[in-house]
């Protein structure tokens, strides 16, 4: 093997915004759920939205964004990801992204009932940017007309699926990214809006009622179920999936065992430093990762490589964890501290005792540990709580992520 086996070209760890990476860690528990769903929906059975949290970095974009490459290989009409910022507007976004999608399917030949109709009402609302330009005073819920939307170009779905073998049925996934940044007016219609989607039974033929073929996925950061809790039915229409960080094994696992590009390795002694230094994370993972393969050209990643690499993030990784801790509300920081303070050497400690060493009973910190797991900073299982975010308890402890 020759020297350049690594290049940046062919580097298989990339750090980005919802790309999905070549080395995938863990979250095996979570990858059939996307077959689960669509199979529920392309049988007219009742399935929930999932709403994936955690912080920044955690991964939620990516897991979502590899259901969409598996429905996209199955034929399914993938929507573009509505992707929301700050003072944008989602319902036009997501307005147009089901216009494309329903235009894409009528002019493959089905007949959608009632769509030609829609995709003027559509066009009548109107876009500036992401902002509805409302010209047609009688469209004052706008919401409503993205929700008749997707109920007819899943109805279409529906139909042309009960003539077709299995094989070629298809669902429609929508993909609804970083929701939080929503002002809440609108998040709330939109949420109604797409419960009702998925609530939706629609004659099929003359024998048949069934719920639409929609799957449907948010993600958000971990106040975003603090704002979504006000919504009518959003627990009975959402399920809420938070996130966690990767154990040690699984980035060993997934080190030692993804072909790599040109046959490289990466050295037993240098995947255990490697899972040591980012302690979990799905974002440093791949920082790491990509300055550990750019460090020599090898056919083999060692320890000197994964060094070289920690010395050379550094200074990202502690900025990453002190944003994280600064994110922390001090109500929620001081029963993180009594977690740190009692936990054994496992990191695990009774919720029973974080409660009394603060003077409180447990009801009284159940809000602060429910926040906390969202963030990924602790997990709760039969009353024992176990410290998740490491690097975030290194910090919190010594000042530094060594």
């Amino acid at each position: 093997m020759t020297r350049d086996a690594r290049t940046q070209a062919n580097n298989p760890f990339r750090p980005g915004a919802g790309a999905v990476p070549d080395v995938w860690v863990g979250r095996a528990g979570l990858l059939p759920t996307h077959d689960e769903r669509r199979w529920d929906r392309l049988h007219g059975h009742y399935t929930t939205g999932i709403v994936f949290i955690g912080p920044s970095g955690i991964g939620k974009s990516v897991l979502v964004n590899r259901f969409a490459q598996h429905a996209q290989r199955a034929g399914d009409v993938v929507l573009p990801p509505v992707r929301v910022a700050k003072r944008s507007d989602p319902v036009a976004q997501l307005a147009a992204v089901v216009h494309d999608a329903a235009q894409e399917v009528a002019s493959s030949g089905s007949v959608v009932d009632g769509l030609e109709a829609l995709l003027k009402r559509i066009h009548v609302v109107g876009f500036k940017g992401v902002q509805f330009a409302v010209e047609n005073a009688s469209i004052a819920n706008p919401h409503l007309v993205v929700r008749d939307g997707l109920v007819k170009l899943a109805a279409t779905l529906a139909r042309e699926n009960a003539t077709r073998p299995a094989e070629r049925q298809r669902v429609v996934v929508v993909r609804l990214d970083e929701l939080q940044n929503a002002d809440n007016e609108q998040r709330s219609k939109l949420l109604s809006a797409l419960g009702d989607v998925l609530e939706h039974e629609e004659r099929i033929n003359e024998h048949t009622m069934a719920h639409l073929p929609v799957v449907l996925y948010v993600t958000g950061l971990p106040d975003l179920l603090n704002r979504a809790t006000n919504v009518d039915t959003f627990r009975r229409r959402f399920d809420t999936v938070p996130l966690g960080t990767f154990s040690d094994a699984e980035v060993v696992n997934a080190l030692q065992t993804t072909p790599l590009p040109a046959g490289v390795r990466v050295d037993g002694d240098a995947a255990d430093m490697f899972a040591d230094i980012i302690a979990g994370d799905p974002y440093l993972f791949q920082l790491v990762g990509r300055r550990a393969w750019n460090a020599s050209g090898g056919s083999t990643i060692s320890v000197d490589d994964v060094r070289q690499a920690d010395e050379d993030t550094y200074g990202e990784r502690l900025r990453t964890v002190e944003a994280a801790s600064g994110d922390i509300p001090p109500g929620e920081a001081e029963v993180l501290d009594a977690i740190y303070e009692l936990a054994d050497p496992r990191g695990r400690v009774r919720g029973a005792d974080v409660a009394n060493k603060l003077g409180k009973t447990a009801p009284q910190i159940a809000t602060a540990a429910q926040r906390l797991e969202r963030r990924a900073a602790i997990r709760r299982e039969r009353g024992i709580w176990r410290i998740e975010h490491q690097l975030l308890h290194r910090y919190r402890t010594t000042g530094d992520i060594v």
